[in-house]
């Protein structure tokens, strides 16, 4: 183990997400679609205009081609539909 500390910050609104990426450069972002007050597709182009370098993984409900596709056009590293199982995961990417 490297002995790496990590924080985690959790938002649940448009808004609050908007103000934290404009404020701090994250490692990852784990995003959601569907979010209070917004859609997090107009957030990840938010993030994107703005040239931030996050790291971006869509985990979301909505499991339709379109979503998908558009989600990583505009620059989402991945897009996994939930409910997902970790070990099919593991075993896509390794």
């Amino acid at each position: 183990m490297s002995g790496r500390q990590y924080i985690c910050e959790s938002v649940s609104t448009y808004a609050d997400a908007l103000e934290k990426i404009e404020c701090y450069q994250y490692n990852c972002i784990v995003l959601d679609i569907m979010l209070p007050g917004g859609n997090g597709l107009k957030l990840l182009e938010e993030i994107k205009v703005n040239r931030k370098t996050d790291g971006i993984i869509i985990i979301s409900a909505k499991n339709e081609l379109d979503d998908k596709i558009k989600g990583i056009e505009l620059g989402a590293d991945d897009y996994l539909t939930k409910p997902f199982h970790l070990p099919e995961r593991l075993k896509a990417t390794g």
